[in-house]
This record gives structure tokens, sequence and C-alpha cells, in this order.
């Protein structure tokens, strides 16, 4: 038998054991959202973005394009020193961005983290989605799972590092933050635990996207609960993705023919609201 090498595997992204819940009523149909083309009245001259685990802000990122394309504002946050260097060297040239070398939880202070060194995932060859799978303990994400390829590699070459920990309000109160357009947040199971402190009172994104696939049965109900109530319409896959109603409203009552296009992989929808890939489901 040929087994795949541990260094060839990707880390994987798995779903906690189920918890024990009632089956929710089976949904009635929804309207499918076209793809418009929408018109810049609809679009401010300059969005806010924060981006919580932004990593190097090149690899594995699905809003880079975008970041490039409209020169947003933003304030990236990695809290792995190492890649945090990679982070600001890659974009030294952007004077609109910020860089905030933090992790964010429950408290300010210091947290420690579980890591692969950069170094150690070159030198043994191991999978490069590795280099994003940083985490707080316990482990929630892959290495948290019984993946045995993701086990191998936390025992053989994970090490533990201590990094600078803020809350989400404290990040906010450092960086002056008057408003917040687009939120990102890829935390590595620790998703929902940042964005329950969201205040939605103070800052209202006109898009907001999660890390969905490695949170609890619980925790993924309480994210989507919380984006309603708030008055967001939800995409759920691997991630869970949010458009304010009445930016949602605005481009359905408009009525545009959508105009042929060709669909990329699994696009975050504030990306969507700038182009013709806003492909979304209108959930109750």
């Amino acid at each position: 038998v040929i087994k795949t090498p541990v260094s060839e595997t990707a880390p994987v992204k798995t779903n906690p054991a189920p918890e024990k819940t009632t089956p929710p009523p089976a949904p009635a149909p929804k309207p499918a959202i076209k793809e418009p083309v929408v018109s810049e009245a609809a679009n401010p001259a300059v969005y806010i973005t924060i981006q919580i685990g932004a990593m190097d802000g090149i690899n594995f990122d699905e809003t880079r394009e975008y970041l490039d394309k409209y020169q947003w504002d933003a304030l990236l946050v990695e809290p792995i020193p190492e890649i945090f260097n990679e982070l600001k060297n890659n974009f030294k040239d952007r004077e609109n961005y910020i860089f905030e070398q933090s992790a964010i939880g429950n408290h300010d202070g210091q947290i420690e983290m579980l890591t692969v060194p950069l170094d150690v995932i070159e030198k043994e060859g191991l999978h490069p989605g590795f280099k994003g799978v940083s985490t707080q303990y316990p482990p929630r994400n892959g290495f948290g799972s019984d993946f045995q390829n993701d086990i191998d590699v936390k025992n053989k070459f994970g090490v533990t590092v201590l990094v600078p920990c803020l809350t989400l309000d404290t990040l906010f109160k450092k960086h002056n933050l008057s408003k917040v357009d687009i939120f990102i947040c890829d935390a590595e199971g620790y998703d929902w635990e940042i964005f329950k402190n969201f205040d939605f009172i103070k800052y209202h994104p006109y898009f907001i996207r999660l890390e969905y696939i490695n949170l609890t049965n619980s925790e993924k109900d309480l994210i989507k609960t919380k984006l309603e109530q708030n008055g967001y319409v939800v995409e759920i896959g691997d991630n869970i993705d949010g458009v304010l109603q009445s930016i949602w409203n605005k481009i359905n009552v408009e009525q545009i023919i959508p105009q042929p296009i060709i669909k990329p992989e699994k696009t975050i929808y504030l990306v969507m609201l700038k182009t013709r890939k806003m492909i979304m489901r209108y959930l109750k």
C-alpha cells in the first residue's frame, strides 16, 4: 500500500463532532439574487476593511484582488510574528494600510498560540496550507481534530509562541476607527468568540465574512442569528457571508439585467458589490 506522505497532505478543514440538536423544518423556497452590474451610486468612494487573520495577505486570500483593484483602506491583523513580518513586507508600499501584530481574544495582554515555523514548512516539504493554520489553544481547527496527518504535523513540528492579544473593542479604539465597511475574520475556530463582541450599535459593515467550518453547531446558529437580527442577508458555505439588507434591497429593486460572466470560486460577497460577481441566495 502506498501511503500519502505527511508533506504532501493539506491541513484539514473539518467540522467539530455534531451536537444533538432538533432538526430544523425544511426551509421555504427563496428567490435567487441576480448578478447585477451595480451603479457607482451604491458604492462609497472609500471602504474601511478590517481583516482579522490576514496571514501574509496573499496566499489563500480571496479578497486580495479586490483590495488591489479598488485600493480600499485596510487594517490587517496577524498575530504570528514571522508571518506578520511577511505581511508588512508584502505591502510596504501601501500607505493606506495599517498593520496590527496581535491575536484578537477576550482580554488585553498576551496569549499562547500554536504554529508551525515557516522554515520548518519549507525544510520538511510540508503543504503550504500549514502556514495558515496557526491557532489559539485549545486548537479548534485541523490541529484539534482526529485527522492523523494534522496530528502528526502538530506533534512533530508545532511550537507554542506568545503573542500580544487585544479585544475587538480595544483594536477598534487603538486605531481610532469611526466606521467599518467590510469585516473579515478567519480565526481557525475562534470566529464566534471574536464576533460575539462585535458592536453593531457603533459599526454596521456593508459586508461581513467569517470562517464557519470549524465552529460548533451552536456557534454556527449564534452567528447566523446575530447577523440576521442586525439586518443581514446570509449565505453559508465553508464561510458565512452577510450582506446588509438595505444593500440587498437596493440591488434587487434596480432590476439590472445581468451580463455574462465567468464566476470565480467562492468569492466573498463584499467584493461582489463592486463587480458583476454577486451570487447569493436570500435566506430568511
